[in-house]
């Protein structure tokens, strides 16, 4: 076991979140989760690499056995462009009727047909939308993430993907 002093520790990280009393932050209950989105409920989480973190967060929130699974994500676990996810709230659900939590890295939620890179610019694009139909998404999250880029480019790329959607 390792002691850490106060002196091996940075400032920024001796912060503890807490919340008010008049607005406390409740507990996740995995089962009403897994209701909520109910059988076949998949998500797809579309926007950039903090994006892909929000999803293994999520993926980890619903696995049943968290101590004991295999499919849980831990810190090396590789980073992907397409995350298809894996079957979720089964034991809620029922067999063959859980949910799929699943990623697609595209930071401008563009509505590219092939995969683009700008590595200069950090900006990285795969296509998605036709994963809506092929993994059967219920659920869609859209998040650009902090990547700039000037005011009429973003309005753009915005307006094409909503007609997209539309």
């Amino acid at each position: 076991m390792v002691v850490l002093t106060s002196l091996q520790v940075r400032e920024e990280l001796k912060w503890v979140w807490q919340s008010s009393n008049s607005c406390p932050t409740l507990p996740v209950d995995r089962n009403d989760w897994c209701k909520l989105l109910g059988a076949k409920g998949n998500l797809m989480i579309v926007g950039d690499s903090i994006n892909h973190q929000v999803q293994w967060s999520l993926t980890n929130a619903l696995i049943g056995n968290f101590s004991n699974d295999p499919r849980i994500v831990k810190d090396e676990y590789p980073v992907c462009r397409t995350c298809q996810g894996f079957p979720l709230c089964e034991d809620v659900l029922g067999a063959g009727r859980g949910i799929n939590v699943s990623f697609i890295r595209n930071d401008k939620l563009s509505a590219v047909i092939k995969p683009s890179e700008n590595r200069e610019a950090n900006f990285y694009q795969w296509p998605w939308l036709d994963y809506i139909d092929l993994w059967e998404i219920k659920y869609l999250l859209l998040n650009r993430g902090a990547h700039y880029e000037p005011d009429h480019a973003y309005v753009e790329s915005l307006n094409s993907t909503l007609f997209y959607l539309r």
